[in-house]
C-alpha cells in the first residue's frame, strides 16, 4: 500500500473493504461459462418435479439477480500470500517506489475481527479458467464466486476477506450500511492483533523506513518497520 493508504489505516484502525463489483476486474465473482450445464441440470431436475417452464424461468430469472445483488453487496479485502516477498507484487502495487507491506498470518488476520460484529468470512482462492466449457464451481453457497478467480490472475496468489451486507427483514439494504454506490467499506480491526511485521519498498532507502517508524510511534503503536530484504547485495563467492 501507499502511505496515505498506511495512514488511514491507522488513523480509522480498520480495513478498507472494495465492492466487489467496483474491482478493476470485471470478471470478479462471476460464474464460468461452464456454469451454464449446471443450470441445465436443475432445470431438467425441476420439470422431473413437475415445475412448469413459466416456473422455472422465473425461478432463474431471480436467481441471477440473486447472483447481480450479493456481488453489488459484498466487500473484499485482499492479501498476497506467500512464504517470502514478491518483487512482482512490490512492482504492482508500489509503482511510485515507496510503499508499506504488511506481514500478518492468516490467523492474525482472522482475530484482528474479534471485536466486529460483521461475519467476516476469510478464503484463500482458487484460480480457473472462467473461460472454459468443462468448468463449474459449487452451486450451494453464494460465497464461493468470491474466492474463485480466473487464472490469468495467478500471480495474485490471493487470500482475501469477504463480507456482505445485511438484509432486513423487508429484504431491503440495511440502513446502517453504506449507500449503494459506494466503493467499499471500512472494517473496524484491532491492529495489534493483525500486525505482525511491517516491510517498506526495497528501493525506498532508510530514510523512508524511519519515516513510517516515526509515524507508527505517534500513532502509539510499536510495530517493528524494516527495509525489504530483497535490497541484500549479490553473492558471488
Amino acid at each position: 500500500m501507499d502511505l496515505a493508504s498506511f495512514l488511514a489505516l491507522l488513523e480509522t484502525q480498520s480495513l478498507f473493504f472494495r465492492r466487489a463489483d467496483k474491482f478493476e476486474d470485471k470478471l470478479e465473482a462471476s460464474l464460468p461459462i461452464g456454469q451454464h450445464k449446471a443450470i441445465e441440470r436443475r432445470k431438467e431436475e425441476m420439470r422431473l418435479n413437475g415445475a412448469s417452464d413459466a416456473a422455472i424461468e422465473l425461478f432463474f430469472i431471480k436467481d441471477r439477480e440473486w447472483n447481480i445483488w450479493f456481488r453489488e453487496n459484498t466487500y473484499l479485502n485482499c492479501w498476497h500470500i506467500n512464504e517470502k516477498e514478491s518483487i512482482g507484487m512490490w512492482k504492482l502495487y508500489n509503482p511510485m517506489g515507496h510503499g508499506i507491506c504488511i506481514q500478518s498470518t492468516y490467523q492474525k488476520l482472522q482475530e484482528s475481527f474479534s471485536e466486529t460484529y460483521e461475519s467476516i468470512q476469510i478464503g484463500t482462492l482458487e484460480y480457473i479458467d472462467l473461460s472454459r466449457e468443462d468448468v463449474e464451481i459449487p452451486e450451494d453457497n453464494k460465497f464461493y464466486p468470491f474466492i474463485h478467480k480466473d487464472s490469468s490472475f495467478t500471480h495474485e496468489n490471493e487470500i482475501r476477506a469477504v463480507v456482505c451486507d445485511r438484509l432486513t427483514e423487508h429484504g431491503g439494504r440495511d440502513i446502517n450500511q453504506n449507500p449503494q454506490f459506494s466503493l467499499g467499506r471500512n472494517i473496524p480491526i484491532n491492529l495489534n492483533e493483525l500486525v505482525e511485521k511491517i516491510y517498506v519498498t526495497p528501493s525506498s532507502g532508510q530514510w523512508f523506513a524511519d519515516l513510517v517508524s516515526s509515524i507508527i510511534k505517534k500513532y502509539e503503536f510499536q510495530f517493528q518497520v524494516s527495509q525489504s530484504e530483497l535490497i541484500r547485495e549479490p553473492f558471488f563467492g
